[in-house]
């Protein structure tokens, strides 16, 4: 590959290609691996004659594989580069996602899974990073939206092809294991174009610094607060949007699909649009603006009683859904640079899991112990208002480096 010149604000072949590389490793590592579980759930339990409590650890298994990945994955790239680390995790992915098609003991299913989650969280930190540390300046919030994209085009992808190859049986493997096949051979052809095209940018190869100085660094923990409340409120919406449309207002699956496909579809371009527009007005007050839209989309699922408030709330929430994810990476590089965004954003992946996990389950016992959603909701709601907030104490940077996060960020 060519490295542009230092100081050439122009887009290069080379930063073209990578983030399309880096689109694809959101596409598979997370459009598929790790939300396309939520759809072959209901089958794997059928199919392997599970309890709803084993189905439980399958999800679990994948939630901390992806979690421990994240962690890990941006750490080992910190040290040996973005192209290793992102390869050999789709492979881990792959091979997990295979045995998951053909294995038979549950427990087995678990720990493939496991595995599953490993590979794409590993793979995703890092791929998601390259965008941003290989445009130029005025950019890189646009850049920052590029895997966020291929994951939203995943999304869309399994909502359309899943139902089609789920009722089918190919040489003894039903749909699920078929769908499980197909997205090990996916994550595998990604892999081969990671060691193939991803490079570590010029600006990482310049810049110098340890990653025990991340931590001293106030904006870096102020970023993680913002990532929590973001995993608190983004997760109670999502993993109970299904559940509250046809507990309370008595949709049909059907109906209430064509109602998320509608977010799904508007996710795509969310990353890219919100970090174009905080290239211009900047990162905090972008960030802010999401959250007030997240709370928007909330509270309209909650307290309108209108049928079309569902697909109201579900457009609200696509036009933001990746955008906060994209706009971390983007601070983080603003705060620290190229050469130590890896292990901040693995940082701030770790931190913010917190509020993933939380969540949902805070939201699932005000349900229990309320018998209404609308609880649940109008919590998330204020959750995101105050990560709004906590967005608008960030400090904007006009350049990247360690030494100048060090210096203005205290």
């Amino acid at each position: 590959m060519n490295l542009p010149p230092a100081g050439n604000d122009r887009v290069s072949r080379d930063a073209w290609i990578i983030s399309v590389v880096s689109a694809l490793v959101g596409l598979t590592a997370l459009g598929f691996a790790r939300f396309g579980y939520a759809l072959l759930l209901p089958l794997m339990r059928e199919g392997l004659g599970l309890s709803y409590a084993q189905a439980g650890w399958i999800s679990g298994a994948n939630l901390c594989g992806f979690l421990g990945g994240a962690l890990l994955g941006g750490m080992l790239a910190g040290w040996f580069g973005a192209r290793p680390v992102v390869g050999t995790a789709l492979v881990l992915a792959a091979l997990g996602a295979g045995l998951t098609a053909v294995s038979q003991a549950p427990m087995a299913v678990v720990g493939w899974q496991l595995l599953v989650g490993f590979g794409a969280g590993g793979a995703i930190v890092p791929a998601q990073n390259l965008p941003v540390v290989w445009f130029p300046p005025p950019r890189r919030g646009f850049a920052s939206g590029i895997p966020s994209a291929g994951i939203g085009v995943g999304l869309v992808v399994v909502g359309m092809a899943f139902p089609a190859l789920l009722p089918l049986t190919i040489r003894g493997l039903t749909g699920w294991r078929l769908a499980w096949a197909a997205i090990g051979g996916a994550l595998l052809a990604v892999s081969v174009l990671s060691f193939w095209l991803l490079r570590e940018s010029p600006a990482a190869r310049r810049e110098t610094g340890r990653v025990r100085d991340v931590f001293r660094i106030p904006g870096v923990w102020r970023l993680c607060g913002v990532y929590i409340f973001f995993g608190y409120s983004y997760l109670s919406y999502v993993a109970f949007f299904g559940a509250a449309v046809a507990g309370q207002r008595h949709w049909a699956p059907a109906a209430i699909g064509g109602a998320w496909a509608i977010g799904g579809m508007l996710s795509i371009s969310s990353g890219l649009c919100w970090g174009a527009l905080s290239d211009r007005i900047g990162r905090r007050r972008a960030i802010s603006l999401v959250f007030g839209v997240m709370a928007l989309a909330y509270l309209t699922m909650a307290l309108v009683p209108w049928d079309g408030a569902v697909y109201a709330s579900a457009a609200l929430w696509g036009i933001v859904a990746w955008a906060i994810p994209s706009l971390a990476v983007a601070v983080a590089n603003d705060y620290v640079g190229a050469r130590l965004l890896h292990p901040v954003m693995a940082l701030v992946n770790l931190v913010g899991a917190l509020g993933q996990i939380s969540g949902p389950v805070v939201t699932g016992y005000t349900v229990d112990l309320t018998g209404s959603f609308v609880p649940g909701l109008v919590l998330a709601a204020v959750v995101a208002l105050a990560g709004g907030a906590t967005a608008l104490t960030l400090a904007e940077r006009s350049g990247d480096g360690l030494a100048a996060a060090r210096t203005r960020g205290r």
